[in-house]
Order: C-alpha cells, then structure tokens, then sequence
C-alpha cells in the first residue's frame, strides 16, 4: 500500500528530505508536479507523517486506478484537458479498512480547471467507488458539505493521482493560527523557510519581523520534535476510529522542550499574537519572545550569538535593510546563516560581510517573494 502527499510546487524535494528522516524505509519518491509517493508499510506510517510533516498540503491513502481517456473540453484546441472515464479500482484494495457505513464522504478533485470538468469526473469516479461498495457490503454516506473524509483526484497537468483523504483537511494551514497576521505565511511554508535555511535544532535561531509567530513555531515544533496534532485532536480520535488505525497509539508530547528559539517584533499587538499562537501550539516554553527594534540587537544579543536569522521583509522594513546588514554581521556567528524573505520586486544587494549562498522565487497566491540566503564571511 502507498500513501500520497500532496505538497505545494517547489517543495518536493525538501518534503523528500523531511520524510526520508522521518519514514527511512518507505523510500519516497517524487511522482509528479506537487506529488509524493512512499510505501506505507503499517499504519503508524501515516502516523507519524501526520503528527510531524511540516511541508505536507495533503496526507492521502493512495488507490491505484486504471481508466480510459476522454476530453473534457472538446472546444479547446490546444491542450484539450484529458477526463478519466470508466474508472475501475482493484477488487483487492482494502476498502473496509478506510470506508464505514457511519463516515460520510465526498469525491474532490483538484488541479482541473472548469467545474464543469470537474464535475464530470467526480461522477465518473464516485461511480466506480460505489461499484467497489457493492460489492464490499458497504454504504458510506455521500455528503457534499460537511464530508469527515474525502476521495481525492488530483492532475498535476501531465497525471492523475487518486487517494483518500481521511483528515478532509488542508495540513498546511495549522490550528494554532488562531492570531494570523495577513502578511504572514502557512506553517508549510515556514517550514520550507527553515529548510532552505538548513536549520538544524542544536542552532541558535533568531526569527525577525516575526508578525503572528508562525516561523518561530514551525522551528520550536521541529526542533523538539513536537507533534503537529496531538492524539486528543479530534482528527486524531476520528482517525482511530477506522478500522485500519484501531490499534495504533499516538505518541505523546515531549515532556521539557530544550531547544529554544529566539524572535522579536516591532509591535506589542504581533507580540502578543505570537505569544498566544505559541501557547495554541504548545511550545510558548521553547520561545523567546520580545518587543525589539533592528537597531537594538546587538545590545539586546552580544556579538556571534546566532547560528542563523529569518527575516520575513514587508515594504515598511525595507528602509532598514542597511542596520538591519550591520546589526546581523554581529550578532551571527562566522558562517552563520541569513535568510531574507521579500517581495520578488526588491533589490537586495549584497553587503561587504556576507557571501551570497542562493536566491530562489517563491510564489504564493498572486505574489511573488524572493528567498536570498546569506553566509556571515569568516
């Protein structure tokens, strides 16, 4: 059996990293545009993806599928969409183990454009599931609203992938986000931020302009190794009602978080936003939370006390950017690490004390960000 993660375009191979240390022996690989696949070798495998992959949009059972191709959109010339008509599933795939006659469930398909589209191939797919139900003895509840789990099918522009969707959540956009600041960004992708900081949890970790806190959290949480959902979330407890999970435990929380992580705000409103979001999460022990200026941290740190910093610009920041070049040379250790967020449409040059490692866009809605990474020269 296969498990399925969706992530979002461009953050596969550090989702690859992410599972190969958490999941060593599913060997999982990269399958398409968004898409990872690995072998879900028993069901505390989902598990742990579930409780701590930070870079993970969605967690799929995976289902393997054979069809025919039709066209959706016989009008389009260029590039007709292509539908999976008569879906058949393998009679040997485990449905009751993932399907009860009590959990509803709905068919969801992304990455087709026109609902039109998409709603020709929910019909088709939800079709061959009832096939496979039949002949299972099994009823579950189609419900379009309020589904507890969803079939999913997803084209990443070249294929389809076809999973179950037990959790019928977006994992990316975390619960502890009760407090989210608009110019912020989702847990997966802070969690992108650290790794292409290649942050580690025996650094000492300095996040700026911090706003509701979530890369603060994001580190905390991995560098403890603190679950994501905890096993009294009501994710959790569904989950452990399925058939497949009857017997799995959830690990608890660590017990004393030793790994801090530093972070500072220019406002008390974001600083209390963080404080309470890190509280949500369970981590406010591991952070160090503070109403700070640029132009103060040295006072506030001493000279190399940082391994790297994360500074997330807004255009308000910029007029900064040359302190905030002197106050890091600093406070960063020698080859320390710098990472800078801002808008695509900046030009950050490069200061006398630090060697640029990498630049990367990233695009998030209908913005573009650019990731420039630093190193504190010797």
């Amino acid at each position: 059996m296969k498990w399925y993660a969706l992530v979002h375009p461009g953050f596969e191979d550090a989702f690859l990293h992410e599972a190969v240390s958490l999941l060593p022996t599913s060997s999982p690989t990269k399958e398409g545009a968004g898409v990872v696949t690995g072998t879900l070798h028993q069901p505390e495998d989902f598990i742990t993806l579930l409780q701590y992959s930070h870079l993970v949009r969605r967690l799929l059972i995976g289902v393997s599928s054979t069809f025919s191709l039709g066209i959706a959109n016989e009008t389009e010339e260029e590039n007709p969409l292509p539908t999976p008509t008569k879906v058949l599933f393998p009679p040997s795939f485990p449905w009751p183990q993932f399907f009860t006659n009590t959990r509803s469930f709905r068919v969801e398909v992304e990455g087709v454009p026109g609902q039109e589209n998409r709603l020709e191939i929910a019909k088709h797919v939800a079709g061959a599931l009832y096939a496979q139900f039949t002949i299972h003895n099994l009823t579950p509840p189609l419900e379009l609203r309020n589904s507890q789990q969803f079939f999913i099918v997803y084209f990443d522009g070249e294929k389809y992938f076809m999973g179950i969707d037990l959790l019928a959540k977006e994992l990316d956009a975390r619960d502890y986000r009760l407090f989210a600041h608009a110019a912020s960004f989702k847990g997966d992708s802070q969690a992108f931020f650290l790794s292409f900081l290649k942050y580690q949890p025996n650094q000492k970790l300095l996040v700026g302009f911090a706003k509701d806190g979530s890369a603060a959290i994001e580190a905390a949480m991995f560098a403890n190794k603190y679950p994501l959902y905890l096993g009294s979330h009501s994710l959790c407890q569904a989950l452990l009602t399925l058939p497949y999970f009857t017997s799995c435990k959830f690990s608890p929380s660590p017990t004393t978080l030793p790994h801090e992580v530093f972070t500072f705000d220019e406002t008390n409103g974001n600083l209390l936003s963080i404080r309470k979001n890190a509280t949500l999460a369970g981590v406010a022990s591991a952070i160090h939370a503070r109403k700070q200026s640029i132009e103060d941290l040295d006072v506030a740190y001493g000279d190399a006390f940082f391994d790297s910093m994360l500074l997330h610009l807004t255009r308000k920041d910029e007029e900064k950017l040359n302190e905030i070049y002197y106050q890091s040379a600093i406070i960063l250790k020698p080859k320390g690490k710098l990472l800078i967020i801002s808008r695509s449409t900046l030009d950050l040059p490069v200061p006398d004390k630090f060697t640029l490692l990498e630049q990367r866009t990233l695009e998030r809605g209908q913005s573009l960000h650019t990731l420039t990474l630093l190193e504190r020269k010797a």
